[in-house]
């Protein structure tokens, strides 16, 4: 029998949101096996994810621009030392057209790590197995519904499964289940963001920048800078502040810098775009449904171990 529900303020799908990146942080934080990984390939560790970058990409690789951790919010290029350290020991590979691709070593050690850390989360048992199996082919049967292709062109979605796809058969333990129906969901949410502001002919840097000003977290230059330093450097930030004040959407009030009426406006509609495209994906879903999926979701992430991260 289900736990009762105590989430009943929950009425629409928006409520789970908050608890997908939740979940994906906190999946297989307890999995033992990347230190013999990162030893056994004598890779750094941002190398060796680098390689997990490269596989979810399609099967004729990526450019280095296209691999940007951050991408593609990001200007900043830290990763070029991380693909050339892989390259150096025959991880990856670099095609006359820029491109970079797994070596049949860079793909068995992936695949290694899939099969491994899919058979770890086999292992865990945060809910009582029915309930678990009843919330993976819940959340599973909404992301059969998902349109790889809602997001335009170089979407996320089919990124996790390539990864998937390294681990046939894995789905069957109904926490992979689950986590490969929350990266879905997670990543298509992505997509239908990234869809969104294209629509509205915004670039991707210039958005994550306007994003933190409409949230109100931040409204100074120096603060803007010390957020989005992982993606773009201090002269970037300056530069897009610059544009997106000559182009109307930002200004300065005394010492504050917060959006104008019309950055506001266009960052409510690329917000709310994302959510058309995004909910129409989803089956109608009643209240009480929500509410468990909430509950049960809770007490999965609550129930999963709490150490430090190995992935």
């Amino acid at each position: 029998m289900d736990a009762p529900t105590t989430h009943s303020a929950f009425r629409t799908p928006h409520a789970l949101l908050p608890l997908f990146p939740r979940f994906l942080t906190k999946r297989r934080r307890g999995f033992p096996g990347l230190a013999a990984l990162l030893a056994d390939a004598g890779l750094s560790r941002p190398a060796f994810f680098m390689l997990i970058r490269v596989a979810e990409m399609p099967p004729e690789g990526a450019t280095a621009d296209e691999l940007r951790p951050g991408a593609p919010y990001a200007t900043r290029d830290p990763h070029h030392p991380w693909l050339d350290e892989a390259a150096g020991r025959d991880f990856l590979t670099i095609e006359r057209d820029g491109r970079y691709r797994l070596t049949g070593q860079g793909r068995a050690l992936v695949e290694r790590l899939e099969r491994e850390a899919t058979a770890y989360l086999a292992t865990l048992a945060p809910l009582p197995p029915a309930e678990l199996a009843r919330l993976a082919e819940r959340f599973a049967a909404i992301a059969a519904g998902l349109d790889a292709g809602a997001g335009g062109p170089d979407t996320h979605l089919p990124r996790g499964r390539r990864i998937a796809a390294l681990a046939p058969g894995a789905e069957r333990a109904p926490l992979v289940r689950l986590e490969r129906a929350i990266f879905d969901l997670w990543m298509a949410r992505d997509d239908a963001h990234i869809g969104a502001w294209r629509l509205a002919h915004f670039p991707g840097p210039a958005l994550d920048l306007l994003t933190h000003l409409w949230r109100g977290d931040i409204d100074t230059l120096a603060a803007l800078r010390e957020r989005l330093a992982a993606t773009q450097d201090p002269a970037d930030v300056d530069a897009l502040v610059e544009e997106l004040i000559e182009q109307g959407y930002v200004e300065w009030r005394g010492p504050a810098l917060q959006p104008t009426r019309a950055g506001y406006n266009v960052r409510e509609t690329i917000e709310a775009d994302t959510d058309d495209l995004y909910f129409r994906q989803w089956p109608p879903l009643a209240p009480d449904e929500i509410a468990w999926l909430h509950d049960a979701l809770a007490r999965v992430i609550d129930g999963l171990p709490d150490t430090s991260p190995g992935l």
